[in-house]
């Protein structure tokens, strides 16, 4: 799609610190590496954030995850097949907006665990089939697809799960994200 990766995205936050900063000697060495580990980005996405503050981080992280030159066809492509596959829903832990989806909420979780669905014959799969004569199949007629959760929040929202205490607030705070992460893996083929 023409987004950066994890150590990418660190680099440009680490851009937004003063030189001088010690935060920059401590990272900079796992940013120039070849092949970090991801505790050791981890680690540097954390002491990113604990110096620029949880907004500015997200500010930076939002303001590098921008495509200024438009979206690869290849990946344009493969989000549309992906969209169109029957799933019962899609989770992903992306948090840019390429597959805008609900934020982890109560509601979001209510929503995918207890709604019907019509299974791979949905009429929403299938718009030849659910269309009356005379309509056109054009994209703008289709029905949308499978829903889309974005477990680790999203870049335009209060919520974003990118550093270590982050992980841990989401999964040890929020009894209803543990919870509904338990029912999903129980119920449900992932």
């Amino acid at each position: 799609a023409g987004l950066p990766g994890w150590q990418k995205l660190l680099k440009v936050a680490a851009g937004e610190l003063r030189k001088s900063d010690s935060v920059v000697g401590v990272i900079q060495p796992t940013l120039d590496k070849d092949k970090p580990s991801s505790r050791e980005l981890e680690a540097a996405a954390q002491l990113l954030e604990d110096d620029l503050g949880e907004e500015a981080f997200r500010k930076v992280i939002t303001a590098a995850l921008k495509v200024s030159n438009g979206l690869h066809p290849d990946f344009l492509r493969r989000r549309s097949t992906l969209l169109e596959i029957p799933f019962r829903a899609i989770l992903t832990t992306n948090f840019d907006l390429l597959l805008k989806g609900a934020t982890p909420t109560p509601e979001a979780y209510r929503r995918l665990l207890r709604e019907g669905w019509g299974g791979p014959w949905d009429p929403r799969y299938w718009p030849e089939a659910s269309r009356t004569d005379g309509e056109s199949t054009s994209a703008s007629m289709r029905l949308p697809g499978s829903p889309i959760v974005q477990l680790h929040g999203r870049i335009d929202s209060e919520k974003l799960v990118f550093s270590g205490r982050d992980y841990r607030r989401h999964l040890f705070s929020d009894s209803s994200y543990l919870t509904f992460l338990k029912a999903l893996f129980a119920t449900r083929t992932v």
